[in-house]
């Protein structure tokens, strides 16, 4: 008896855990919500900073999330002293992240700058 009733709370406490919804995306489409999908990831600023036109850029590869189409990726950089940063969205399995202001790359790695991400989307 002390089973069964283990199993049933169990059951109501994953069935009213909380529903990911997304209420609108870029490209107009929406999906059933069980497709609905967030996946976070943590770039390491070892490696993959490179120097672009007035600014930095660094690579964010999302592919073990599993995203049908593209997602919505938001980013921030964390370390020393890390400038703000903007995306651009390269399709389901990766994103650029660029420095608004005009920092070498070797500044950021030197300033121990990760890119924190989190990209919303679905998979299905």
């Amino acid at each position: 008896m002390k089973l069964l009733c283990c199993l049933l709370v169990m059951m109501l406490t994953v069935s009213t855990m909380g529903e990911l919804k997304i209420l609108s995306t870029a490209d107009g489409e929406i999906r059933p919500p069980p497709c609905a999908l967030i996946c976070t990831g943590v770039s390491s600023y070892k490696s993959g900073w490179r120097d672009a036109v007035q600014e930095a850029r660094k690579d964010i590869d999302f592919t073990g999330c599993g995203f049908v189409g593209q997602p919505t990726v938001t980013a921030t950089l964390q370390g020393i002293r890390c400038p703000s940063v903007y995306t651009l969205n390269g399709g389901s399995t990766s994103a650029r992240v660029y420095t608004v202001e005009n920092v070498p790359a070797s500044t950021l790695v030197n300033n121990d700058c990760d890119v924190h991400w989190t990209a919303t989307g679905y998979s299905c």
